[in-house]
């Protein structure tokens, strides 16, 4: 009987161990595969730093010019216009930060909304934050907006592709000279 009692102490103690070593194994592991893709995509492009995010997203950048393109990173740039409207029911999917020679940024955004829905947004909310704009619609590409404001311009683009459940909202934007 306390043979018995001993055995089952130290097999739970050895259980115990296993459990927590697993769980660190398993915290440690995510760490050690992003870093091995980073490092491998800058060494294989000899350029490129690359960060792989521990939400998924990944950020690349061209030491060089400060390029920055963010993929999946669920956020909208610190560098984007803050009085430019973001559709409420939108989640960001990718972004390009220009380097700062360039001034420009591109935010491509999704929502399960229809076009018609996001087009009447934008058209509303461009006019109350100050944003002049053009359209042009055409239904097969979707709705094109050329926008401009201050120092900036560029175009947004609202179009739900064929067979999509999602509408994409594109937003480019750079620094008029």
């Amino acid at each position: 009987m306390i043979v018995s009692k001993r055995l089952r102490k130290i097999g739970c103690g050895c259980l115990l161990i296993i459990i927590i070593l697993l769980g660190l194994g398993a915290a440690f592991s995510g760490i050690i595969i992003r870093r091995l893709i980073s490092g491998t995509i800058t060494q294989k492009t000899g350029v490129v730093q690359t960060n792989v995010g521990s939400s998924g997203g990944t950020t690349f950048t061209d030491p060089k010019t400060g390029a920055v393109i963010n993929l999946d990173v669920n956020r909208i740039p610190d560098n984007f216009p803050k009085d430019f409207p973001i559709y409420t029911n939108a989640k960001v999917s990718s972004s390009y930060t220009a380097p700062d020679t360039e001034k420009g940024i591109w935010l491509t955004l999704t929502t399960a909304d229809s076009s018609e829905k996001v087009v009447s947004f934008y058209t509303g909310k461009l006019k109350e934050n100050g944003w002049s704009q053009t359209s042009t619609t055409d239904p097969a590409d979707g709705t094109i907006f050329t926008v401009s404001k201050d120092k900036l311009a560029g175009s947004l683009l609202i179009q739900k592709a064929k067979g999509s459940s999602e509408t994409s909202i594109i937003i480019v934007l750079a620094e008029t000279k």
